[in-house]
Parts: C-alpha cells; structure tokens; sequence
C-alpha cells in the first residue's frame, strides 16, 4: 500500500475506529503511561488564547490538553470522515490539505503535525506552509515515530509474508518521515532539534497484538487484499503466540520523536 495513496488513506481514516484502537492500545499496554499529547503540547508550550494550528487533526487526541491550557485550536483534517468523529472538542475545524492551507500568512500563534507527514505527498511543500501560517517566533512540533522497521512487529509481519509469499517490499511510515529527517525539517525550520521519547508496548496475550497488526500494518503490502490480510493475521498470530509462550509477553520497543521548531 503506498502510503500517499488518497484512496487507501480514505479507507483507512474514513472514521476513527483504526485510529481509535491504536491509541487505546498504545494507553493500555505501554510500559510506563504513554502521555504523548501532554509532552508534545509541553514542547511546544503554548499560552493561553494562543492560536494553534493541529494539522491532520484526526480525532482531536490532542485537543484536551491543548483546551486545558485555554488555547484557541484550529484544527486542519483533509478527511472529513474523522472529522465527523471528533466529539466535545471546541476547536474550529477545517477540511483543508496541509500543502495547501487555505489561510493567510502569519496567521497562527505555533503549530503541530502529529503522525501524519508521512502520509503527505509533498513533505517540503506542507513544511513550507506550516512555516508561511505560523507567525514568526511561533513555535512547531513535527511529531512521529523512530524506525518501525526494527519493530519485532514489522519484521514477523515481513516474515510472514516472505513465507506466504507476499510481497511486502513497500515503504512504511517512518521510511518516509521518522527519526532521520532532521537535515528536511531544518532546510525550512533552521533552529529545529530533535527530541526522542522512548518506552515500550508489552503485551500478555497475543489477541490485543493482533488487533493492533490488523489496524493498519497488516495492509503494508504491495497489493493488500482481504486475502492478504486472513493468511497474515493468521501466520503472525502464530509466530507472536509462539514468542509469548517461550518468554511470557510480546514486546514492541518504540520511540516518539518531536521536531520542535522556531518558526523563522
């Protein structure tokens, strides 16, 4: 599945729910409490009546955290399907594409990007309009994952689709946008540094695995079908209760990395 496809991503994002368990999942089984809004929204420390842009918005995860603070939210989503899922946020929506924002320049107080460049087509040109609508001496927190491909996740799926023989060569999030873009975000945010936070999903049971598996990673094939996903869900099924058995979990280390930047 190419990860800028428009019609997979309107799949995948036509409502909440995939988004919805990832969260859940990441809130139940992270090692240590995973409170990835409040230190993104620490970062970029906004005050408050500060406007903020939330770029590819989702359903509103950060939003709490960003109201708690009093800060005025406009929040950008180009699919309207998770949109309609928001519920008791106050931000001002708009659906709108983040390399082509339909506002004028300066407009913002500081910005965010949680998880979703790497969807974007054109990553340079929806940096340069994150920096156009920020003011300047607002701030910007580019937010994603380290290398998924050395999740033990990623690579018993690789696994089985080697032994299923299923073509699994395709890029996947972090290929295009992860923890080895800080030299991208700098040719438009020169101040910008990165920022890593670690931890770490444990799972005792193979069920919750793969639930999280059929979300979205199972699809990171070339041609995924509701063919490749029965005979993947079932072989990585085995392969995890298989790792659970001989050492009582299922670990998947992971790492948040925060771009944060002055906007020039």
């Amino acid at each position: 599945m190419r990860l800028t496809d428009r019609q997979r991503l309107g799949e995948q994002y036509a409502d909440d729910a995939r988004l919805a368990l990832r969260i859940e999942t990441h809130r139940r089984f992270s090692e240590r409490p995973d409170h990835t809004p409040a230190w993104v929204v620490d970062l970029l420390a906004p005050k408050a009546e500060a406007l903020v842009l939330d770029a590819g918005a989702g359903n509103g995860g950060y939003h709490p955290t960003l109201e708690r603070r009093g800060v005025r939210v406009l929040a950008v989503e180009r699919v309207m399907g998770m949109i309609r899922s928001v519920t008791g946020s106050r931000a001002t929506f708009m659906a709108a594409d983040v390399q082509a924002l339909p506002l004028p320049s300066d407009v913002v107080d500081h910005s965010m990007a949680n998880h979703m460049l790497y969807h974007v087509p054109d990553i340079p040109r929806a940096l340069t309009e994150l920096a156009r609508v920020t003011r300047p001496g607002g701030r910007v927190a580019l937010t994603t994952n380290g290398n998924l491909r050395e999740s033990p996740l990623q690579q018993l799926h690789r696994r089985a689709a080697r032994e299923l023989g299923i073509d699994a060569d395709v890029a996947i999030a972090t290929d295009r946008f992860g923890d080895h873009n800080l030299g991208q975000v700098r040719r438009v945010f020169p101040s910008a540094e990165k920022i890593v936070q670690t931890n770490a999903l444990v799972f005792p049971k193979a069920a919750a695995v793969l639930a999280y598996y059929a979300s979205g990673p199972v699809d990171s094939v070339r041609e995924p079908t509701d063919e490749t996903r029965r005979e993947l869900l079932k072989r990585v099924d085995e392969l995890v209760r298989q790792q659970i058995a001989a050492g009582g979990e299922f670990r998947i280390p992971k790492r948040v990395v925060c771009y944060l930047a002055t906007s020039p």
